[in-house]
């Protein structure tokens, strides 16, 4: 299961999505929508497996990769934005 970490959240700025790190003086990465797809659905109910599915029906035809998906996951857990 995947979940935000306590302290960081989503924000949308006009077109551009963000993530940010409030415990970590106010931290921010500047994400595309996919990527701000892939960690809002790290609520701590879903694993890997369920979050690649739904990403990759969403974005169906796309250019996104499962292989994309999954190294998302364990960057956003590098960072420390995501437990697993």
């Amino acid at each position: 299961m995947y979940k935000k970490q306590k302290g960081t959240t989503l924000v949308k700025y006009g077109t551009d999505y963000y993530i940010i790190n409030s415990l970590k003086e106010s931290e921010a990465f500047k994400v595309n929508e996919s990527s701000a797809r892939i960690f809002d659905l790290c609520d701590g109910k879903r694993n890997d497996t369920e979050i690649i599915e739904i990403v990759l029906t969403h974005y169906r035809g796309g250019e996104i990769t499962e292989a994309d998906i999954e190294e998302f996951l364990v960057r956003l857990v590098e960072l420390g934005l995501v437990a697993s």
